[in-house]
């Protein structure tokens, strides 16, 4: 059987960062949360399976959400990534795969809809 989707989530916001794990997980999605990129990176270091998507803040300290998102497709090239944030300002993102973006404040359900549109873009 076929196990849900592991979503790797990365907001140094804890209300945010819970915020959107709880509803991802009462849509059946698995979730690995992270504060940081350098936490992110440890986490994903540790995983025996492709992640089925990466949602993170953009703006944190340390590596920015775009930066991470380079990092983990040198080991997940295609990866899906969808960058959240209260700025657009948007660094590049290295790598192939689908890429999206969500302004905060936002409404769960515009969410889960953006990270199901990127991953069915295999």
């Amino acid at each position: 059987m076929d196990q849900p989707p592991l979503i790797l989530v990365v907001e140094d916001d804890a209300s945010v960062r819970r915020l959107i794990c709880r509803t991802l997980e009462r849509h059946g999605y698995r979730v690995l949360e992270a504060d940081s990129a350098f936490q992110a990176v440890s986490v994903a270091l540790g995983l025996s399976e492709t992640p089925g998507a990466l949602v993170s803040d953009v703006v944190m300290p340390g590596p920015d959400g775009c930066q991470l998102a380079s990092m983990l497709r040198q080991r997940w090239p295609g990866l899906p990534v969808l960058l959240v944030s209260g700025s657009r300002d948007l660094g590049p993102v290295e790598g192939p795969g689908p890429l999206g973006f969500l302004a905060k404040p936002f409404v769960t359900d515009v969410l889960l809809e953006r990270l199901e549109g990127l991953m069915r873009r295999d």
